[in-house]
């Protein structure tokens, strides 16, 4: 073929083809969001929002240790679970929301959805970051979310894809945590009496009652004008009064550290930020390692929980309680909607539960009900069987009386 033949063909063929200004385009690809897959996506949003929460917490605690704030999320025993759980119940109400919007409108539910979540997630990481001002921090999630969110939307269905392979395990994490926190208790105790001294023979058993912020001339054992404790009174005759006892410090933790101590306050780590180490050996532990089977029941639910120390030695300790409130209060992002959901909760419990207990406290905590004293004592019953035919040494605190004095204080200020 010559040369200008060549040149004909590769010039009809030119003519030939379509111009591309003028081919037409395939409509652009704008995913949808149905209700169901949003939730599916907030859940996701939430276990990992929670997971990475604990595992900031986790490592702050392990590089810092005992010189750190014990925050809320670490005073109950089963924190583990109970940060994914707020922060799920968290994204999971935001949510119900964004499935509304997805079922109205499905195609703007999408970006409106990923830009919410994202912004929770980074705000919820941010909470960590205790020395960070709060508006600094919404604006730092804010910032994130803007730059971010729209390379994400420009690889949506790789997102979605990794959403899905990832969700289950998430989930089964999550699941794990709750498991291993209830079955180590379980486990631990068993564990501890199996391989238990056996007592000597004839030990007595010893019981511990700490009534906490009560003073000695408002009991009627120690001259009070009304008999205010005849069950304190008849044990006084029946054993030894001390009438001349001092507390080593005037709040709750160095004062019952040095209880199971014997030291002074000086000699041991115990602060406001710090709980008891391991420096001197408690009365649980002395016990404990000669065969008694060691229990202890606190109401107080701050500086009497187990992550303060005051639980070393004790084979089995109840504290705080398992509850919503603890729950919500868990991970920083849920103690900064608490006000919120106490409110809501108040105002449904006045409309349809008229007379019912509101849950509502004069304390600045997020417990909801602490333990009165028949409560405390119900739960040491129920626990003797358990010990079998050991002695035991079994510490019980009751905190009724605190928490009047708060309320009374309060209500003169």
């Amino acid at each position: 073929m010559s040369i200008k033949t060549r040149v004909r063909v590769a010039a009809r063929r030119l003519l030939e083809r379509p111009s591309r200004k003028f081919r037409p385009q395939p409509a652009a690809f704008v995913p949808e969001l149905t209700p169901l897959g949003t939730l599916g996506l907030a859940t996701w949003f939430g276990l990992s929002a929670g997971l990475l929460e604990l595992g900031c917490e986790v490592v702050r605690k392990l590089i810092l240790g005992r010189k750190s704030w014990l925050g809320d999320e670490q005073l109950n025993n089963h924190y583990l679970w109970m940060i994914p759980a707020c922060s799920l119940l968290v994204f999971g109400t935001t949510g119900c929301g964004l499935a509304l919007l997805a079922r109205w409108k499905p195609r703007p539910a999408l970006r409106v959805g990923l830009y919410v979540l994202f912004f929770l997630l980074v705000l919820t990481l941010l909470f960590v970051i205790r020395s960070l001002h709060p508006v600094a921090r919404v604006l730092l999630a804010l910032g994130l979310s803007v730059r971010l969110v729209p390379h994400l939307l420009k690889v949506v269905p790789e997102v979605d894809l990794w959403r899905r392979r990832t969700l289950p395990y998430l989930a089964g994490f999550a699941i794990a945590l709750a498991a291993f926190s209830f079955v180590r208790e379980w486990v631990g105790e068993r564990l501890a009496y199996a391989s238990a001294t056996q007592p000597p023979a004839g030990a007595p058993n010893v019981l511990l009652i700490v009534l906490d912020a009560v003073r000695p001339d408002a009991l009627g054992t120690y001259g009070a004008a009304r008999d205010t404790s005849p069950c304190l009174s008849k044990i006084a005759r029946m054993g030894v009064r001390f009438a001349n006892a001092r507390a080593t410090a005037p709040w709750t933790l160095p004062s019952h550290a040095s209880m199971f101590t014997g030291r002074m306050p000086a000699e041991m780590s115990t602060g406001l930020t710090t709980s008891l180490d391991a420096k001197f050996p408690t009365l649980a532990e002395h016990l404990r390692d000669r065969g008694y089977a060691t229990a202890g029941f606190a109401a107080n639910y701050y500086f009497c929980t187990g992550n303060y120390g005051l639980a070393r030695g004790f084979v089995h300790y109840e504290d705080r309680p398992c509850s919503l409130d603890d729950i919500v209060g868990s991970s920083s992002l849920g103690r900064r909607l608490y006000p919120t959901f106490d409110l809501l909760r108040y105002a449904i419990a006045s409309r349809f539960f008229a007379g019912a207990r509101l849950g509502r406290t004069d304390d600045e905590d997020l417990v909801t009900h602490r333990k009165t004293a028949a409560e405390i004592n119900q739960a040491f019953l129920n626990w003797l069987p358990a010990r079998g035919k050991r002695p035991f040494f079994a510490f019980l605190n009751y905190v009724a009386v605190h928490q009047c004095c708060v309320v009374s204080l309060r209500a003169v200020a």
